[in-house]
């Protein structure tokens, strides 16, 4: 239970105390009432009626024993001991001044303040209810029993099902502690796996670091606050080599990947796998001067990415979704982006020699210093609100492209480029053709 739940909870008791104690009170120091006139056939002897009259009377007069008496004394004040130590050892507790391994003792003073309240109330409450009925009516001994047993067994049940709700209270917070805790371990247990996953990341074996790459995969999938960090420790994995990175103009030979090359790549499908309803608001994940050459990525959403300064020469990029992604200074050397959507994406600077472009989507693309030398661009690529400003076009195959709504397009550009009779240029241009 939370210290403050328990405070509450100690209040309350002393305010059941204080009411049982003071209710006690008045009924003690209340007046007896004047005798009843008797009933027809009661024979009013002067000891008879004297027993009578003494069994009416709302305290029981000197018809309570002494030691009776004492004891409800002893237990009132008992019940208010208790109450005001459960205060007092709750606000010690919540202050932190209880010594160690004091941390239980405002909960048990609470419990028994509880328990004495309810065996205060259960001895007293039938009591004073038979000295209410025999303040306004005529009931004599066996009728006034009677009468409090039945008070009793109704007051028993009513602590019982108090009992059972209280007990369903403690179970609910408990499962609630169980859930939390369950909680805290299983953060504790991702935060070890993460920990283990990248420190088998510096493994020398590539099996290790291949295993090490799935299992932060998995980090990922099970832990939403988790997946960022997972994927900036790909990123960065990735990026480990970029020394090697060689983001000029040209086709490399087609080789058998490398382990490295393997290892990149599957970090790279996690990046690329990864949710990317958790990224939020996130900035894009940074793969500055990452080496993917040759990677296949037909039909894959790579939103939220940068490739600055980045190698996927020979890549394929079919079908993929490249909307708004920044490829500035990459070299895309004769990749194959036939029906891809590039629309929005930076291409600044980039090596797009020999690249396919048929039926891809370049809609307000910016391509300023682009290398499209022997780029294949016909009437299927869409290339509305391109931006072409300084773009080399030396030997693009441009044979039926519509270029009307491009921007920055020169006469000097189109002199090195391949056209033919169904290239649309910009109205400003067509005269020339």
């Amino acid at each position: 239970m939370s210290r403050a739940r328990l405070t509450f909870v100690a209040l309350s008791a002393v305010a059941l105390s204080a009411v049982a104690l003071i209710a006690g009170a008045v009924r003690v120091r209340r007046p007896s009432p004047m005798p009843a006139e008797p009933r027809p056939g009661v024979v009013l002897g002067s000891r008879a009626a004297g027993v009578e009259l003494s069994s009416r009377a709302g305290n029981r007069g000197p018809g309570v024993p002494w030691l009776a008496t004492q004891a409800e004394r002893v237990l009132g004040l008992l019940l208010l001991a208790s109450g005001i130590a459960a205060v007092v050892l709750s606000v010690a507790g919540r202050s932190g001044r209880l010594p160690e391994g004091g941390a239980d003792l405002p909960l048990a003073a609470t419990m028994a303040t509880l328990i004495l309240g309810g065996v205060y109330l259960m001895w007293k409450v039938p009591q004073w209810q038979a000295a209410a009925r025999a303040d306004h009516g005529q009931l004599d001994d066996r009728e006034l029993f009677e009468v409090e047993n039945a008070a009793r067994g109704t007051f028993g049940q009513i602590l019982s099902g108090v009992a059972v709700v209280t007990g369903l209270l403690f179970a609910w917070q408990q499962l609630g502690n169980t859930n939390e805790n369950l909680e805290v371990s299983q953060e504790g247990q991702i935060t070890d796996r993460f920990s283990r996953a990248v420190e088998q990341l510096g493994s020398d074996d590539p099996t290790v670091r291949i295993g090490a790459i799935y299992a932060l995969e998995r980090i990922a999938v099970d832990s939403e606050r988790d997946q960022r960090p997972v994927m900036e420790v790909m990123a960065s994995f990735v990026r480990a080599d970029s020394g090697l990175a060689s983001p000029v103009a040209g086709s490399p030979a087609v080789v058998a990947p490398s382990v490295r090359e393997i290892e990149d790549r599957a970090a790279f499908g996690v990046i690329r796998r990864r949710d990317r309803d958790r990224d939020g608001a996130a900035r894009c994940i940074d793969l500055f001067q990452a080496r993917l050459p040759r990677i296949n990525l037909d039909g894959a959403s790579l939103g939220g990415l940068c490739f600055l300064e980045a190698d996927l020469s020979r890549s394929i990029l079919t079908n993929s979704d490249l909307a708004g992604v920044s490829f500035d200074r990459s070299d895309l050397t004769g990749a194959n982006l036939g029906r891809a959507n590039l629309s929005g994406a930076v291409l600044d600077n980039t090596a797009l020699a020999g690249v396919n472009l048929r039926e891809a989507n370049l809609t307000g693309s910016s391509l300023k210093g682009a290398d499209l030398r022997g780029a294949i661009v016909d009437a299927t690529t869409t290339l509305a609100n391109a931006d072409f400003n300084g773009t080399r076009l030396d030997g693009a195959l441009l044979f039926g492209a519509d270029l009307r709504d491009v921007r920055s397009l020169s006469r000097e550009q189109l002199a090195t480029a391949l056209t033919d009779d169904q290239t649309r240029l910009p109205p400003a241009l067509a005269g020339d053709a």
